[in-house]
């Protein structure tokens, strides 16, 4: 919002109505600006999973290249 604020010299409260932002939101969203996305679960470890396990998934992968 920034970029387009420095642009058109039109608010940044206008921009955050136009977008249905919440004046809570949008500080939020200024206050995590630059920050790493951090959030409360876990975060999945290569050693969780067994070595036949990944390999199962590699061969999974290649085997089915549309699956996404």
């Amino acid at each position: 919002m920034k970029y387009w604020v420095e642009r058109t010299e039109i608010p940044a409260y206008r921009y955050r109505v136009w977008l249905g932002l919440s004046a809570s939101k949008y500080g939020n969203w200024q206050k995590r600006y630059g920050k790493v996305n951090e959030h409360n679960a876990k975060i999945p470890r290569d050693f969780w999973l067994a070595e036949w396990e990944k390999e199962e998934i590699i061969k999974y992968c290649i085997d089915h290249p549309l699956e996404g």
